[in-house]
């Protein structure tokens, strides 16, 4: 066996058995848990951010776009991923897939002054119990770089109030529509 083949093979995806045992896991369908795999399999040592595009997903894991988008947004929803930067058009025109953090991981490339790594959020952890109900399937338009309050924390707006059902529009003076929160 060559010295590249030794590398190949000595290379794998570690998971703890905390998080194949967790409520969110079991919760998880077959394909978010694939493309959290990938996701885990792309984090770079020493940092906590992942960049994976639905394209690359679509050739690793077999699948077609829609579902690993569902997959992503299911992924989100029980807080195993918090995204971290929006996909965007580069200054050379050409697409950039969004930034992910894994909320198992923490972060390890920089340290306390004591020497201490931040630990990882683990969001899933905290799970509530609801079940995911994809926002496309119920007719609902989500942009990916708006936050739809996961785990991770709550993006509401600033007033603490309730943000499930949409604020009710009031006409202005122009005819324009003003949210009442």
């Amino acid at each position: 066996m060559s010295k590249q083949e030794n590398h190949v093979y000595g290379q794998f995806v570690a998971v703890h058995h905390a998080l194949l045992d967790c409520e969110a896991w079991r919760a998880l369908s077959h394909g978010a848990r694939s493309l959290y795999i990938a996701l885990r399999r792309r984090a770079p040592r020493g940092r906590n951010e992942v960049y994976l595009s639905q394209r690359d997903a679509e050739r690793e894991i077999g699948s077609s776009r829609k579902p690993i988008a569902r997959w992503f947004r299911e992924l989100e929803h029980f807080g195993f991923i918090v995204l971290s930067s929006p996909h965007c058009l580069g200054v050379e025109g050409k697409g950039k897939a969004p930034l992910w953090r894994l909320t198992e991981c923490g972060k390890t490339s920089k340290a306390s002054g004591k020497g201490v790594f931040e630990p990882g959020t683990k969001d899933y952890l905290r799970w509530d119990g609801t079940p995911f109900v994809d926002p496309k399937e119920r007719g609902e338009k989500t942009k990916p770089w708006q936050l739809r309050g996961s785990q991770g924390g709550d993006h509401g707006d600033a007033s603490g109030g309730d943000t499930s059902s949409p604020p009710n529009p009031i006409s202005g003076d122009h005819g324009v529509a003003i949210q009442r929160h």
